[in-house]
């Protein structure tokens, strides 16, 4: 984490998560139970609904700096979840 508050993560990490977030969401998109629990935010918190292209541009506009000044932000909680994304 202080090593995204301080650089950013970098292009090339970014830009994975990124593929990965897009290709997730053109798989989950198939099922019943993904319908269901985006619905269920849709109505229970008022979450729009996005269509693919539009999470498409909502990821992709994540940019180094971005993530990087959510990193400062969220430092100075004291409960932090920490996770990594496995391939």
């Amino acid at each position: 984490m202080n090593k995204i508050k301080k650089d950013g993560p970098s292009e090339a990490d970014l830009n994975k998560v990124k593929e990965t977030m897009i290709r997730e969401r053109e798989t989950q998109v198939r099922e019943n139970s993904f319908w269901l629990s985006y619905l269920q935010n849709h109505y229970l918190f008022g979450n729009r609904i996005l269509s693919l292209e539009e999470y498409e541009t909502l990821v992709n506009s994540f940019t180094v700096k971005k993530i990087q000044a959510i990193a400062k932000k969220i430092s100075g909680y004291r409960e932090l979840c920490t996770g990594s994304l496995n391939s």
